[in-house]
């Protein structure tokens, strides 16, 4: 048996729900409104033309490093991952409105720089989450 998950996990709520069904079925998705905007982060009105309609749609599965930091502060939860980037990651495609914050992973973290093309894949913490990570393409 799997040892359980120990690092907090997210919890979805109404208006991010979509999202992280999307990531549990290793999808990239954001709410599209009725006006065709993309709403990110996820909300329940859209900023633009006051709308409540909106639906889900798949994203591209790339992206592009925009800025990072790498961790080295021990915490609890992280300490066996030290160090660890987490990065401000443009998902292509979506005209610069939807950025993730996640962890590069897969290569030294010296080599995680800003410009650097990445792809998702998708962690299953546990039976309800996934969590969307990068790798270098």
């Amino acid at each position: 048996m799997a040892e359980p998950y120990k690092k907090p996990i997210p919890v979805p709520d109404l208006d991010t729900k979509g999202f992280w069904d999307g990531c549990k079925a290793h999808e990239l998705r954001a709410q599209r409104c009725s006006c065709g905007v993309l709403r990110w982060p996820p909300q329940g009105i859209c900023p633009i033309c006051y709308s409540w309609d909106y639906a889900w749609v798949k994203l591209p599965e790339t992206g592009t490093v925009v800025s990072l930091v790498v961790v080295h502060h021990e915490t609890t939860a992280f300490t066996d991952d030290l160090p660890y980037v987490v990065a401000n990651i443009l998902i292509d495609g979506t005209d610069g409105k939807v950025r993730l914050l996640s962890n590069v992973v897969g290569v030294p973290v010296e080599d995680v720089t800003v410009g650097l093309p990445v792809r998702v894949f998708f962690d299953d913490v546990t039976d309800e989450i996934s969590l969307p990570k990068f790798r270098p393409i």
